[in-house]
């Protein structure tokens, strides 16, 4: 599906593709593989390729304020609709990150089970201390990122959650 960008003078014709691997981005010519995870609220980590953005969102529909760095951005999105509301439910909504970098000690759940509410999921820990991550609404885990053993950095996938 195709849909128009413009922040300030600029304006862009962006296709994305959903390849069996995730989201891809054309513009002008050039593609990039694209993962958008929220860490919490309307912060976000927006993988473009191997570079990592750590960005907030906020606004609505067709008008978002994109915060980089120090950078605001206010930008108009058009025939998007679908793309957002897919990669909401599919990818940022029911994702749960890392919000900060560890260690996993500790997986709770597995694919397949059903979750309560601020149910645990992950235990990480970062600089000795242990934190668990905790499961935002019930649901049914769809898939696991972490395993015990593994570093995990900011705002890396730990688990998906289907309402």
């Amino acid at each position: 599906m195709k849909f128009e960008v413009r922040s300030g003078d600029h304006r862009r014709i962006i296709e994305i593709r959903e390849p069996p691997n995730g989201w891809e981005a054309t513009c002008d010519g050039r593609s990039v593989h694209v993962d958008l995870v929220r860490v919490v609220g309307d912060r976000y980590v927006l993988q473009l390729d191997d570079r990592r953005l750590e960005v907030e969102l906020s606004g609505e529909t067709e008008s978002v304020r994109v915060v980089v760095g120090s950078e605001i951005h206010a930008v108009e999105v058009r025939q998007h609709l679908p793309f957002r509301r897919r990669a909401t439910a599919a990818r940022a909504a029911e994702t749960v990150a890392s919000p900060m970098p560890g260690l996993v000690v500790a997986v709770h759940v597995a694919a397949g089970d059903t979750i309560e509410s601020d149910q645990p999921l992950v235990t990480l820990e970062a600089m000795k201390m242990q934190m668990e991550i905790r499961a935002p609404h019930a649901g049914v885990v769809r898939r696991v990122h972490a395993r015990p053993g593994q570093d995990v950095a900011g705002g890396q996938a730990l688990v998906e959650i289907a309402r």
